[in-house]
């Protein structure tokens, strides 16, 4: 068999298992995306695990003892690296931040440099080590990737074991779906060029998790 006949045959080959497996889907038949039962081992403790995790992709978590102990906390990190300013557009937050003598800016973080962003989340995947954010939220989509450091003040029940429980947190949240629902684990990296690891090309190159863990 020439080299022109078995490209053909091999170009045969590979359409007749395409047509094959649309004839499948079209006649519901569907392939199974994942097992039944549990594929990750249970997470006992939703809170170290979460720590655990984030921790070893280089994000840092602190454990306030209540609210105010939170915003004390975000206050001594504010004085000690000198941050001057500070981005907050969500409205509640800068409520809770100045009721605490905190004070930030709301600024645009597209048009004005911002160097920290304080946001909220939806949940704290404990399996995972992510914060779980959403365009719905207070602070929209901007405030967390455009600073250099991205600070985030949670709370303890806002964690989750599962991604999948995370997004059933989103779905019951909001009468109608997020445009958008994002997963962060740890500061942006990447390392497409010459696989040389890089901090901070798309995003925050830190990610500070204050947990509250008295609510």
């Amino acid at each position: 068999m020439n080299q022109k006949k078995r490209n053909n045959h091999s170009r045969s080959a590979i359409l007749n298992r395409l047509r094959q497996t649309s004839d499948s889907y079209r006649s519901g038949v569907k392939v199974k995306t994942a097992p039944d039962g549990l594929v990750f081992p249970k997470v006992c403790d939703l809170l170290a695990n979460f720590r655990d995790e984030l921790e070893q992709l280089g994000g840092e978590v602190v454990l306030c003892d209540g609210v105010g102990d939170q915003m004390g906390c975000f206050n001594q990190l504010k004085e000690k690296r000198g941050w001057s300013t500070f981005a907050c557009i969500d409205s509640g937050l800068k409520e809770l931040l100045n009721f605490y003598g905190i004070n930030g800016e709301q600024i645009d973080p597209v048009l004005d440099e911002v160097e920290v962003g304080v946001t909220r989340c939806e949940a704290l995947v404990a399996l995972t080590g992510s914060v779980m954010v959403s365009s719905m939220g207070g602070s929209g989509r901007r405030l967390n990737i455009f600073p250099s450091v991205h600070i985030v003040l949670a709370q303890k029940s806002q964690l989750v074991e599962s991604i999948a429980e995370g997004f059933d947190v989103v779905g019951k949240k909001y009468t109608q779906p997020p445009s958008q629902i994002s997963l962060i684990s740890g500061p942006s990296r990447t390392a497409d060029i010459e696989k040389t690891l890089v901090m901070g090309a798309h995003g925050p190159k830190e990610l500070i998790v204050l947990v509250d863990t008295r609510n």
